[in-house]
C-alpha cells in the first residue's frame, strides 16, 4: 500500500469526524431514552415478570463533592483541583 496523499488524508479525516459526530448524536438520543426507562423501571417491586427478572443490585458510597468542598472550604483547607481533557467538539461547516 502506497503513503496516503493529503487529499487522502483529509477524507479519512472527514469521514472519522462525521462518523464521530454521528454516533454522538446518537448515543445522547438513545442515553435520554435509558434515562426515561430507568426512572420508569425503578418503580417497579423486584421479582419475575415473564421472560425477565428485575433486581436492585447494591447501593455505593460515593463522595459527596459539595459538601465536601464546604468542608474543606469550611477548614480553610485549599481545595485540590485538576484540569480535564478538553471536550472534543466536532461541527459541520456551513456551506
Amino acid at each position: 500500500m502506497g503513503r496516503e496523499t493529503a487529499a487522502q488524508k483529509r477524507n479519512r479525516i472527514s469521514m472519522l469526524l462525521a462518523d464521530y459526530q454521528n454516533r454522538a448524536q446518537e448515543l445522547r438520543k438513545l442515553q435520554k431514552i435509558v434515562d426515561g426507562l430507568k426512572e420508569q423501571v425503578r418503580e417497579i417491586e423486584p421479582g419475575s415478570y415473564g421472560d425477565w427478572s428485575l433486581a436492585h443490585g447494591t447501593p455505593r458510597e460515593i463522595l459527596d463533592q459539595p459538601a465536601a468542598r464546604k468542608a474543606l472550604q469550611d477548614a480553610g483547607i485549599e481545595i485540590p483541583t485538576k484540569l480535564t481533557d478538553p471536550p472534543v467538539v466536532v461541527s459541520a461547516k456551513v456551506a
